[in-house]
């Protein structure tokens, strides 16, 4: 994973990270955000947007949508 975030950085290349499974139990939190937070800045990589997600409940689903559109269609 690091290896692609690296890469992802030096070639200036906009990535977000998305954490699934956010309703199953162990699955993504709030502290899982911050320890991957930490774990970047420790790496000395940029610290991007994350965000996490839920199919079974639809958290963030639309967020993420929106969030990729944005990308493709910045002006939009």
């Amino acid at each position: 994973d690091q290896e692609v975030l690296s890469y992802l950085a030096e070639n200036n290349l906009p990535h977000t990270i998305i954490l699934t499974k956010a309703d199953k139990k162990g699955g993504g939190d709030h502290a899982q955000i911050d320890r991957i937070t930490k774990a970047l800045q420790q790496a000395g990589l940029p610290v991007v947007d994350i965000i996490l997600t839920s199919s079974e409940t639809g958290l963030n689903i639309p967020a993420v949508q929106e969030h990729i559109f944005s990308h493709i269609y910045p002006s939009a």
